[in-house]
């Protein structure tokens, strides 16, 4: 049977910036979000169900970039969260935080003064984590925590980058970063079981504008791209770490963002957002047979997984607040008691 969804659910938050999404070390999906006034606010998954919203407290406020916002993510050796967030001067500080901590409370450290333009975060297979951060001289760094979760001297990875990157594991269980040059192509440099990072890689040499990568249940990496005319096109690691299959071109249709998630059979779904912020579903498997998802118009999508592998989607829509939805399994509709507020 086809898989369905739940209804879109508008959320309290209207966030500014980048909205924190990870999964704790339970596999429950945990969100974090900076709203408008300020404020930072949290919601996870507990035992299959959600949380409501919740304020949490923050130390030294005063030095924050507010119009950032967050991002998160899960340092599984010892089960805390790493929360980043930018100084008013464009520093990287970060917290750790106990997901389940009733009484949590941000404390913003500096990471080293480090000066970013854009960061990106990644959850190394060892369980630590890494963070690469774009400079003002579009060179890009990385930092990344030892078994303590102790941060690592800023190494420098080379660019120049436009300011655009995604990182995402390959079947060794090692970081490949992509990033976005200022000629608009794309190029990835990938981390080696020594140790070491190999050089700069082309995967595409013609203008793009927007990107995406995730890791397939093959260990494979899919890289995803909106083309300078709007169109999604995809492409595969092959074997080889360093060779990628031809691009494809998954719609005709012209977007202004997508996301992309793997469904239960194995197959890449995208949702694309086009020009006046209707969502789409297209399923690689199923080229041409588009899904209009209409209850709302947004003008930014992500997703994620809950515990019991349900993929989530987290969208902001056009009039600003955050909305959620579940696909559900089996046709059967996923209730949730608490998933308004």
């Amino acid at each position: 049977m086809d898989n369905c969804f739940s209804q879109w659910r508008r959320q309290k938050i209207k966030p500014a910036g980048e909205v924190g999404i990870t999964q704790t070390s339970k596999g429950e999906m945990y969100i974090i979000a900076r709203d408008l006034k300020g404020q930072l606010w949290e919601k996870q998954e507990i035992r299959g169900d959600w949380s409501q919203w919740k304020l949490v407290e923050e130390a030294d406020r005063e030095q924050l970039d507010m119009e950032y916002g967050v991002l998160a993510a899960n340092h599984a050796r010892d089960g805390r969260i790493a929360v980043f967030g930018k100084s008013k001067y464009g520093e990287i500080l970060f917290s750790w935080i106990d997901p389940y901590d009733e009484n949590k409370t941000i404390r913003w450290k500096n990471m080293y003064q480090a000066i970013a333009v854009n960061i990106a975060v990644c959850e190394r297979c060892t369980g630590g984590i890494e963070v690469f951060r774009l400079d003002t001289a579009n060179q890009l760094w990385h930092s990344w925590t030892n078994p303590k979760g102790e941060w690592s001297q800023w190494q420098p990875l080379g660019g120049p980058i436009s300011g655009a990157m995604t990182v995402t594991n390959n079947k060794e269980g090692f970081p490949q970063v992509f990033g976005k040059f200022l000629d608009g192509s794309l190029a990835v440099r990938r981390h080696h079981s020594d140790g070491m990072w190999g050089e700069w890689v082309y995967v595409r040499k013609d203008k793009i504008q927007k990107f995406k990568s995730m890791q397939d249940s093959d260990g494979k990496i899919l890289l995803a791209v909106l083309d300078i005319e709007g169109r999604i096109q995809t492409c595969r690691q092959k074997e080889e770490a360093d060779a990628w299959e031809e691009w494809e071109l998954l719609s005709t249709e012209e977007y202004t963002d997508f996301c992309l998630v793997e469904n239960d059979q194995g197959d890449a779904v995208f949702l694309g957002i086009t020009n006046n912020g209707t969502i789409v579903r297209i399923e690689e498997k199923c080229l041409g047979q588009l899904q209009s998802l209409e209850e709302i118009k947004v003008r930014w999508i992500e997703s994620a997984r809950l515990i019991d592998g349900t993929i989530c989607f987290i969208a902001v829509g056009l009039d600003g607040y955050l909305q959620m939805k579940e696909e559900c399994k089996d046709g059967a509709v996923r209730e949730s008691s608490s998933g308004c507020l």
